[in-house]
């Protein structure tokens, strides 16, 4: 005798979950896409198709769900680091300078604020942007960052000790030794540049595979010294 079970339906949110964590994308679209023309505000399948769209490198259609979401979640800076990246990713000057102020930032932003850093070196405007986020941060990063826009748009204006009086952590991530060496290459201070090689390269913390990363960073900025250190400590670990 049969019984007559009834086949358990598998639920939208169940097929998108299974698929996107097998990163099938292409299979878990679709689900995601019927969950929101169900409910536009489900705030799990927004969530979920906005990364889906960042992993697809579609991230102009993964914007406005961010948007919406941090509408509907405004107190979650994670969604607002993850829109930023998309607008640096997408280099929409507007979307980073309207939420560049609504996080608290880490030394340990460092990716996301070198991402920032890129997407808006080319526009005059990124000077004030900059100048701003440096007085509402603690992290240094801002800080140099600001001096070093305001040498390469307005030199006439820009002096040494717009970066040299900044007062620096004990331990630099290696995106603000990097931006801090310029600084001392774009002034010519020669003499400030061994100082601070002095004070911070031997101090900057990092796991093999970041120290392997930094040694790449070294050689494209041409620091071949510097990233020979670098993979000595690799060597000694």
């Amino acid at each position: 005798m049969r019984w007559p079970f009834r086949k358990r339906v598998i639920s939208n949110k169940e097929e998108a979950r299974r698929f996107y964590n097998a990163k099938d994308y292409q299979k878990a679209e679709p689900f995601l896409d019927a969950m929101l023309i169900e409910n536009p505000n489900n705030i799990w399948a927004m969530d979920v198709i906005s990364r889906l769209y960042m992993n697809t490198e579609r991230h102009d259609q993964a914007l406005p769900h961010l948007n919406r979401l941090i509408e509907l979640d405004g107190e979650n800076t994670g969604l607002v680091k993850r829109l930023l990246h998309v607008a640096a990713v997408l280099g929409d000057f507007n979307v980073i300078e309207d939420n560049l102020l609504e996080v608290d930032w880490r030394q340990d932003d460092e990716a996301l604020m070198k991402k920032i850093s890129e997407a808006i070196l080319s526009n005059p405007a990124s000077v004030t942007l900059a100048e701003r986020w440096a007085t509402s941060s603690s992290v240094v990063f801002p800080k140099l960052l600001a001096a070093y826009l305001r040498k390469v748009h307005f030199p006439e204006d820009a002096t040494v000790e717009d970066f040299s009086l900044i007062s620096l952590p004990d331990t630099l991530n290696p995106t603000e030794y990097v931006l801090l060496i310029d600084l001392c290459e774009m002034y010519e201070e020669h003499d400030l540049k061994t100082e601070y090689q002095l004070d911070h390269l031997d101090l900057l913390k990092l796991s093999v595979s970041e120290k392997r990363r930094f040694v790449k960073e070294l050689i494209r900025k041409g620091r071949n010294d510097q990233s020979i250190n670098v993979v000595q400590s690799i060597l000694e670990t």
